[in-house]
């Protein structure tokens, strides 16, 4: 008995938690503007993420990272774009 359970621990810590679907799906320039903390930005990021998908306010470029918003009367015009190191680590530039 002490056999099987130290054989089922083993296997356990050999194959280890799986990843989930949404831990494998690889994140975009969108998803990393919704992590960014509440006061980044005058108003919520997901109202920018929505609002910068229409033409006249901004201009966004999921396939290569990129998004620019407009700006209003509180918040100024600004751009977000994803880069990754060669080892696929994302980086997060918002200027």
């Amino acid at each position: 008995m002490r056999f099987l359970s130290s054989l089922f621990l083993a296997l356990l810590l050999t194959v280890g938690p799986t990843a989930s679907a949404a831990e494998a799906r690889r994140l975009n320039v969108v998803d990393y503007l919704l992590l960014l903390p509440a006061k980044t930005f005058e108003a919520p990021a997901k109202e920018w993420a929505t609002l910068m998908r229409l033409p006249k306010y901004g201009t966004y470029d999921p396939a290569n990272g990129y998004l620019s918003c407009v700006g209003d009367g509180a918040q100024p015009p600004f751009e977000v774009t994803l880069f990754r190191y060669q080892d696929d680590r994302p980086l997060l530039a918002v200027c």
